[in-house]
């Protein structure tokens, strides 16, 4: 799958990359969250361009392993996490 120019931003395709990616990361422990089973055939593929992408906006493997580490303590799972994240898409889709 690519993404490009989401909403007319170029830092979005990224953005958008890296959120899926996280996901697919997540996918087995957090089935809970996606209304998805364990047996998800769902696959996500970052192409080339968005790892290099990935290395510009500071997502190494230490900020990743990072991120990571938050979505398995649920740092992310609350209401408030929810609002702030529907606020920022909101401009996107409007």
């Amino acid at each position: 799958m690519t993404i490009d120019r989401v909403g007319g931003d170029p830092t979005a395709a990224a953005k958008a990359n890296r959120a899926a990616e996280q996901q697919d990361a997540g996918a087995g422990e957090r089935s809970d969250l996606t209304g998805a089973g364990p047996n998800r055939t769902d696959q996500v593929e970052i192409s080339a361009e968005g790892r290099a992408l990935s290395d510009v906006y500071g997502l190494g493997p230490t900020r990743l392993a990072q991120i990571h580490e938050r979505l398995d303590s649920g740092a992310y799972d609350t209401p408030e996490v929810a609002e702030r994240i529907a606020q920022r898409l909101l401009p996107e889709i409007v």
